[in-house]
């Protein structure tokens, strides 16, 4: 995977699965900003058994 620039992340945690094997569209907040920060953020909360 290249990261140019922002990366950003999306739960598809309790998403609807789909039988589109072709392709798939997701829109991802551009408030979901995936750095450091946010990965550590990610596993406090899956620690604490939180949902994302």
């Amino acid at each position: 995977m290249a990261v140019r620039q922002r990366s950003y992340w999306l739960s598809l945690k309790g998403m609807p699965e789909t039988t589109n094997v072709e392709s798939v569209i997701v829109q991802i907040p551009k408030t979901n900003v995936f750095n450091p920060a946010a990965l550590l953020d990610i596993m406090e909360r899956l620690e604490k058994g939180e949902r994302l």
